[in-house]
Parts: structure tokens; sequence; C-alpha cells
């Protein structure tokens, strides 16, 4: 499964999002095994951070609760201090399932484009899709071989070849389909990273849903990126 696909699926999306689950069935306890394994994973500081704060409080707790007389369920102690365990036990297991679900979305995305099982092989470098020109004096067509462009397919009403999202504007990305604010999105990351490589790319980059890019992702070609030093195309025609 693509990236792409991995993240329209509803199942997958399910599959993977049981990390958040720790927290709530352990009353926070072991929420931060959950953010320190995903951080790990994904090398994100913020996340084992995370884990280790969290960590420290429930050690804390642990310790607490061997020195202060907690009482019974039936009959649960009144003191100060019980009261106080007992209210920075509660607080940390919200707090730790409100984390868990606001990191899950950024856990999911870094899942589909990087995560694989532990028995897989190094995954393969992506494909660079490129458009073949449109040869007007048909010897292209008489050798049967075609000749990748390099400059920007538009998207002119009628038109129906790729469009290459590396020299399109935004006005080619909406004749496609696509709103006003995703076109500029893409176009703005684009000329942040000097051009996109591939499909799942530009989805990371741009930080779009990959469900709305999915009907257009056939019309859409990766010619050869931009040198840097090259000035940035503008957004609107």
């Amino acid at each position: 499964m693509t990236p792409e696909e991995k993240l329209c699926s509803r199942w997958w999306r399910l599959r993977n999002s049981a990390g958040v689950l720790w927290p709530i069935l352990s009353a926070g306890v072991l929420g931060c095994v959950v953010f320190l394994i995903r951080g790990i994973k994904s090398k994100t500081t913020l996340w084992i951070v995370l884990g280790a704060v969290f960590a420290v409080i429930d050690l804390g707790i642990i310790v607490g609760m061997q020195f202060v007389d907690m009482g019974t369920k039936s009959n649960p102690a009144k003191t100060p201090a019980a009261s106080a365990i007992s209210t920075v036990m509660f607080v940390n297991w919200v707090a730790s399932m409100v984390m868990a679900f606001v990191i899950n979305k950024k856990w999911l995305l870094w899942k589909a484009h990087h995560g694989q099982p532990w028995y897989a092989g190094a995954p393969a470098a992506p494909a660079v899709r490129t458009t073949p020109a449109v040869n007007t004096d048909g010897l292209g067509k008489a050798f049967g071989a075609p000749i990748v462009s390099g400059g920007p397919v538009h998207g002119e009403v009628g038109h129906r070849g790729p469009v290459d999202i590396n020299g399109a504007s935004s006005g080619d990305l909406q004749r496609l389909g696509l709103d006003a604010a995703t076109a500029d999105r893409i176009i703005l990351a684009r000329d942040q990273d000097q051009g996109f490589p591939n499909f799942e790319q530009m989805v990371a980059a741009a930080g779009v849903p990959p469900h709305q890019l999915l009907a257009v992702r056939e019309q859409l070609a990766f010619g050869p990126r931009r040198a840097p030093s090259e000035p940035s195309r503008r957004l609107f025609d």
C-alpha cells in the first residue's frame, strides 16, 4: 500500500492507533511507554521528552503510594496526602490520554511514510515520474521513443495531459479541480523544497490530506526540480 492509501484506510488507521489505549486502560501509568516507543521509532525528541516526563510522574506516584496510607477501595483515606496523590493520579491520567490523541495524527503520518515491520528490508527509493513531451513533428512517435519534458506543463482549458507539479502555477492546479487554498499550500511547499520528486513527498511536505489529491494523482507529473538559485514562480497566473 502507498502512504496515501494507508491513510485513507480506516482499518489501517485504527490498527496503528492502538497506542492511545495504553494510557486509557492503565489509568495513565503506561502512557509514558507509548510516548517513548513512538518517539524512539520516529526519532522525535519532543515525544521522547514527553515520555520521560510522564515516566517521572508515574514513578513519583508509585513511590508516594508506598509511604501514604491510601485506605481501601470501599473506604479510601481522607488525609491531605492521600487526596493529593489521588488528584495527581487523575490529572496524570487525563493528561496522558489527551497527549496520546494529540500526537496520534502526526504518528500516523510518520508511520505511513516511514514506518515498516521489523522484518522488512530497506524501503526502495521512490520512483520519479516524468512526463512525455508532446512531439508535434511526429519524430518521437515514429521512433517509438518518448522525449522527457523538462519544462512546465500548464493545465489550460481542454488540456488533458499531466501537469508538471514542479512547474505549474496555483491556477494550473485549480483547473484540475483543487480548491485555491490547497493549490496555494502545494505551491508554497514546492517553492521551499525546490520541487517534489514524487507524489508521496508532495503530500507530506504540503500537509494536505491524501484523499483530497487521489482524484488528481494521475493528472500530475514530477519533472526536474529547480536549482536553489532559480527564482520562485508566482502563485497565480
